[in-house]
């Protein structure tokens, strides 16, 4: 007989590691990866994420998108170290992001993203310009 197929081994290779960081010069901060969530709060956060630079000057909306991104116990132990401010809020779930490109389909653009490298290009014809053809 055949061992039964590992789907917590297979799916724990393929999930990620948790974003960890600190808050308050405290350590022991982590928000669990994208793909450990269940599906629907999967897809929250993703339709959240979507929305995120337009909401960017919501505090409300961002509260909501970080409490998705962190859960309200994590808000609150960061809370018990010092007062959890909107750019805080903010730059976390920015950092997260990035964290979690691959699994979102996306990563944040880098500096230099919409800088042309390419040369310019040099005219192929003379301008007609103020030139009369007859």
């Amino acid at each position: 007989m055949s061992q039964p197929f590992d789907l917590d081994a297979a799916v724990g290779e393929q999930v990620g590691e948790p974003f960890a960081f600190t808050w308050g010069g405290k350590g022991g901060f982590s928000v669990a990866p994208l793909q450990a969530r269940d599906i629907e709060v999967q897809i929250q956060l993703i339709d959240a994420i979507e929305r995120i630079e337009s909401i960017s000057n919501e505090p409300r909306e961002i509260l909501g998108v970080f409490a998705l991104v962190v859960g309200d116990d994590l808000l609150a132990q960061m809370r018990e170290v010092r007062p959890v401010g909107g750019a805080a809020l903010i730059t976390l779930i920015r950092a997260w992001i990035a964290h979690e490109g691959g699994a979102l389909g996306k990563s944040e653009p880098s500096s230099t993203s919409s800088a042309s490298t390419a040369p310019k290009s040099k005219p192929t014809s003379r301008s007609t310009r103020g030139r009369r053809t007859s």
